[in-house]
């Protein structure tokens, strides 16, 4: 059974999917840091030294090219993920709000320093768009409680945290 079940995952593993038209509309910047974490590069955490990413923790770009398609088409002011990792779907976003000047982004994740080494936190940073991100490292059920008492107005959310069963 084991065998059988290997095979199949290294057969799915060799089939490539096409990129999605959207993904050449990604600014060239977005699509480079992008390149580089798909080719599982090592990337520079919050403590500024490089470090290697464990090779499956991504988005694939058929599930992350929607999601720049939507926050392009709605334009929020304010967009929000909880679950950061290495930022895949952070860059997918961010690549919308570089056509969106006003726009901000915020990001929860109580792993990342420890589990990720800050490497999600940076990527706004690499793409110019720092000053236009929020970065909470803390539980979300502990901080959107706050969000919501500060008047904090959310348009556009992507919920990609606690993947345990009953989580």
């Amino acid at each position: 059974m084991l065998k059988q079940w290997r095979k199949q995952y290294q057969r799915r593993r060799k089939e490539r999917k096409p990129l999605p038209a959207s993904y050449a509309e990604l600014p060239g910047v977005v699509r480079d840091r992008l390149a580089e974490m798909y080719a599982w590069k090592p990337q520079r955490g919050s403590d500024g030294a490089l470090h290697a990413m464990d090779g499956h923790t991504r988005i694939d770009p058929n599930k992350g090219c929607p999601l720049f398609e939507l926050w392009r088409d709605t334009q929020p002011d304010l967009s929000l993920e909880t679950g950061l990792a290495y930022g895949f779907s952070t860059l997918y976003i961010l690549g919308g709000m570089l056509g969106h000047p006003p726009s901000r982004h915020v990001a929860i994740d109580p792993f990342q320093v420890r589990q990720y080494h800050g490497i999600g936190a940076e990527q706004p940073g690499t793409v110019g768009l720092a000053d236009r991100f929020t970065f909470y490292e803390d539980y979300s059920q502990r901080v959107l409680p706050r969000l919501h008492a500060e008047g904090t107005r959310i348009q556009f959310a992507f919920i990609d945290g606690d993947h345990r069963f009953d989580g």
